[in-house]
């Protein structure tokens, strides 16, 4: 299971072009933490987004609920990853 779903990764790449970049410009690693306790639990982890042309990178928590896409969009804006 991904902790990025379709929605977010469509998100992801809008917010991308709205932002003067292609998405293929960024590498994406997901990282779940592990499940403990035996009990129903949210997916949780991290996201890392890495401008492949500038090596800059930045990690996000993602999973349910999370607001990664959005911080990107911001980090994008203060010009994070230039």
């Amino acid at each position: 299971m991904s902790l990025i779903d379709e929605t977010e990764r469509e998100d992801f790449e809008d917010v991308c072009k709205r932002s003067g970049f292609q998405p293929q410009e960024f590498a994406i690693e997901e990282a779940e933490k592990p499940l403990t306790g035996g009990q129903i639990q949210p997916i949780e982890g991290y996201v890392q987004i890495t401008h492949v042309p500038t090596g800059k990178s930045h990690s996000y928590q993602a999973g349910q609920g999370s607001t990664w896409v959005a911080q990107f969009a911001i980090d994008l804006k203060r010009r994070h990853f230039e």
